[in-house]
């Protein structure tokens, strides 16, 4: 695990910064309450009489039923009312979120030639099949296109970095543009984000485009007022991300990794 401890911004809550792992299993319990009611029936002597008795009875268990039933009915409903409107809600609040970083975050030119221009964008739309290509591009294992575009849907940041004509107007649509780096982090949208999925094309590696994408997410991320800032690399990259300002093992804190099947699978 690698924390990133140099930050851009003059804030002393930046300066230093932790991360803390904490898994945790919460088991739900649901209960039900049933209502019942008792039926007392008063029988005769004679059969008639009592068989008389038991109908009148079995139609006012029916009718209370059907009250019973018809109440809970209603109460199904509210409460489904009620959970429609707290998820609009909620998606009222992430759209207003996301309008916001709209605003707060234009496209950035990293690199212009003549013909062609490379810009990063938190906001470009995202394309599963494009980040889908660049994943095999780099040789990761296949990932089932609908559980990527979940992960993508749910992460609180993801950047890109694609290629396009050099449109000064930014009016035309470039039918060549296209996906060459990636990164998303995930976030608690108030204290800690982790980054994942780093992929620069293969084809433009070597130009300096990774550090860019880590840099300019670490810059939304902290724009977006969340620090702690933390990644997993493998060993052979470990001291690219040490020379953007992670460190390893930031004071004496360690990552855990918790395999379900117990063998480390």
């Amino acid at each position: 695990m690698l924390v990133y401890k140099k930050s851009p911004t003059t804030s002393n809550s930046h300066k230093r910064s932790r991360v803390f792992f904490l898994s945790t299993t919460k088991t739900m319990r649901s209960s039900a309450g049933v209502a019942s009611s008792s039926f007392r029936c008063r029988c005769s002597r004679s059969s008639l009489s009592a068989s008389s008795s038991v109908a009148v009875n079995a139609r006012g268990r029916g009718q209370h039923k059907k009250k019973l039933s018809g109440g809970r009915r209603q109460l199904l409903l509210r409460c489904a009312s009620k959970e429609k409107d707290d998820e609009d809600e909620d998606e009222d609040e992430e759209a207003t979120r996301r309008r916001k970083y709209r605003l707060n975050e234009p496209d950035v030119l990293i690199v212009q030639s003549k013909n062609k221009k490379i810009m990063f964008s938190t906001q470009r739309e995202i394309n599963v099949k494009e980040v889908s290509l660049l994943c095999d591009k780099v040789g990761w294992p296949k990932r089932p296109e609908e559980k990527l575009k979940i992960a993508l849907e749910n992460s609180f940041l993801v950047s890109q970095m694609y290629i396009c004509s050099n449109d000064t107007d930014g009016l035309k649509k470039d039918k060549d543009e296209r996906l060459i780096a990636t990164c998303r982090a995930t976030s608690d949208h108030a204290f800690n984000a982790c980054l994942w999925d780093i992929i620069v094309d293969p084809e433009y590696q070597g130009q300096g485009l990774g550090k860019a994408i880590v840099s300019h997410s670490i810059r939304a991320l902290l724009a977006r007022d969340v620090a702690n800032v933390t990644l997993f690399a493998d060993a052979d990259v470990v001291e690219f991300y040490e020379r953007l300002g992670f460190v390893t093992d930031a004071d004496g804190v360690k990552g855990m990794f918790l395999y379900p099947n117990g063998d480390g699978e």
